[in-house]
């Protein structure tokens, strides 16, 4: 089943679409004073396509430098822990990055089509030598989000009750 579907939808996903991509900071190996704070992720727009060929998802910038996109980058699935469409953006996690990168559509529709894209280039491209390490990874990714969540509304329900209080 997911295999018909993905096929229906590779097309499209080789075409690629226009988002607005929101880069994260990767995390800096050491320095002089350690891991560098980053202002937040850097936004730009982007054209994101799926290359089936290499199993990777890759972007371009839309600003030309020469002739070329000024910045592009590609991630191979196997990199992509989690897709999650949030309402306003579809949010990548991605191994090795602290902060997902986030994607905005022109519309929800183009949204939920990308984020289910992308779930099925994951179940699919990632080679079987790679699977089970994969899905473990994936697994102690959502593991974390989910304690993340916990201590966030933990606080808010704090700071809520002291606030009544």
């Amino acid at each position: 089943v997911h295999a018909a579907e993905f096929a229906a939808a590779r097309e499209a996903m080789e075409r690629g679409v226009g988002i607005t991509l929101g880069l994260p900071a990767k995390p800096s190996s050491g320095g002089f004073f350690g891991a560098v704070a980053s202002s937040g992720p850097r936004r730009m727009p982007a054209w994101l396509t799926l290359e089936p060929s290499l199993s990777a998802v890759s972007w371009a910038s839309l600003e030309q430098r020469q002739g070329r996109p000024a910045e592009e980058g590609q991630l191979s699935v196997s990199e992509i822990l989690g897709v999650r469409n949030t309402g306003m953006v579809l949010e990548m996690s991605v191994r090795g990055y602290p902060q997902p990168f986030t994607m905005e559509f022109e519309t929800a529709e183009e949204r939920g089509r990308w984020t289910r894209f992308l779930e099925l280039a994951v179940q699919l491209l990632v080679p079987d030598s790679e699977r089970a390490e994969h899905e473990a990874e994936r697994a102690s990714h959502r593991q974390r989000e989910m304690e993340e969540r916990r201590s966030l509304n933990e606080e808010r329900r704090k700071r809520l009750s002291e606030g009544l209080g």
